[in-house]
């Protein structure tokens, strides 16, 4: 974590942030940073880097600060009524007026490549750095 803003240089036009001790890197602009900088986090999952800002910033005469947020310009509505939503198997959710959301299936799309990392992978003496390897290809998937 970065947590003095003084220190953190931000150059959206060329998609590029200034960390101490790590110097100019590269990234890919998700979304546009709104309001000024408070810190940035850096972490590691599934063997790629994320940057997470946050950000604080003033909205109809209030501030607001957060990372994942994206704030709009007007204060949401409160809801005034209730769904009912039944999550099921061959329909993944099914809301109270009838309309539905459909699964994604993204186990059926990886199945046959899991299982022939996991062959792989039982190939291997356990505990071995060439275990890990494949066991680190197993888990990204």
């Amino acid at each position: 974590r970065y947590p003095d803003p003084k220190q953190i240089k931000l150059d959206e036009a060329n998609s590029r942030i200034f960390l101490p001790k790590l110097g100019w890197l590269r990234y890919r602009n998700s979304r546009d940073v709104l309001g000024e900088l408070r810190n940035v986090t850096v972490s590691q999952s599934g063997g790629k880097w994320f940057v997470s800002i946050q950000t604080q910033r003033e909205v109809n005469g209030e501030r607001h600060s957060g990372t994942e947020k994206i704030l709009p310009e007007q204060p949401l509505p409160t809801a005034t009524s209730a769904i009912g939503i039944d999550v099921g198997i061959a329909r993944f959710a099914t809301m109270s007026d009838g309309s539905f959301v459909a699964p994604l299936n993204s186990f059926k799309k990886h199945q046959q490549n899991l299982a022939r990392y996991q062959r792989r992978m039982s190939r291997k003496v356990k505990f071995s750095s060439n275990w890990k390897k494949a066991k680190a290809r197993v888990q990204k998937i």
